[in-house]
């Protein structure tokens, strides 16, 4: 009926359109278009890398050790150093804190290598930007909910007032602003590096091969809160912890949550120091 309107109504025989689909011509471009416009295949996540107890205990080991042999002697030549200023203490931890995460980075790298480890078993795979953008953005977000849970932790505060100790820590001198920036610098660039090398990419990643992504994401996360003395902020460390993990099983690139580690650690590092210019300011 089609054909012979169009016949009439045209004044050419309309084609048959179910001719020409076994035409070559015709497969090939059709083949052509679907590869074309089709949807990308989502590529297969890499996956996490698997440490042995074996190397566990090497590495364990090699971080006591370079922590030892750095650590100790620059607390103690900054306490002798800062000796006449009441933050002299203070500034001996600051600094061999710092050398005590730079050891065990450099540490861990060099006999990570030893032991035929590479970079990408360590984790250090190129992230997409879309997981660095959403990476600080979650951090962000993940900022208020930790001061929440801070909050409430010191919501039952010791009415006790301030040692000697703690009141003689806040006095303000060259000291305590050499010891603020050395913190600064270890809380912002080399805490978020040494401690995503060795609780995601060692720790989760040997625990993530028996006790699946759930169970090694709560025990690292929570080993990783525990790690850091402080039982006030513990819980809020812990939770933190378990979100990395995660973003760690999802991007699979250590860089992401080495990314939203600094940016939450320069967010806190900033506003201590806000706090302690206003009280210099206060006391001038």
């Amino acid at each position: 009926m089609y054909n012979e309107w169009s016949d009439r109504v045209i004044g050419q025989p309309s084609p048959d359109v179910s001719v020409g689909f076994d035409d070559p011509n015709m497969v090939y471009a059709t083949a052509v278009y679907a590869n074309t416009f089709a949807p990308p295949k989502p590529q297969p996540l890499a996956p996490i890398p698997h440490w042995r107890f074996r190397e566990i205990v090497i590495l364990v080991i090699s971080g006591i050790l370079v922590s030892g042999v750095f650590g100790v002697p620059t607390y103690l030549m900054m306490l002798v150093v800062s000796d006449p200023s009441p933050n002299g203490e203070l500034v001996a931890l600051s600094c061999a804190g710092m050398m005590v995460f730079l050891a065990i980075f450099v540490g861990t790298l060099v006999v990570g290598q030893a032991i035929g480890r590479s970079w990408t078993d360590l984790g250090f795979r190129r992230p997409s930007t879309s997981w660095l953008i959403g990476g600080v953005f979650l951090s962000a977000m993940l900022l208020p909910i930790r001061l929440l849970v801070v909050l409430i932790v010191l919501g039952i505060p010791s009415t006790e007032a301030a040692s000697a100790d703690e009141q003689q820590l806040m006095t303000v001198d060259n000291w305590l602003w050499l010891a603020l920036m050395v913190f600064l610098f270890t809380a912002v660039f080399l805490a978020p590096l040494t401690e995503e090398l060795v609780f995601r990419s060692i720790l989760y990643g040997w625990m993530r091969r028996s006790g699946g992504m759930i169970g090694a994401a709560l025990v690292s996360g929570i080993l990783f809160g525990l790690a850091h003395l402080d039982v006030r902020m513990a819980l809020a460390n812990s939770i933190m912890g378990v979100v990395l993990a995660l973003v760690y099983e999802r991007s699979r690139s250590l860089w992401v949550p080495i990314t939203m580690h600094f940016v939450n650690n320069l967010i806190t590092g900033g506003l201590l120091f806000i706090a302690l210019v206003l009280v210099a300011a206060g006391g001038t």
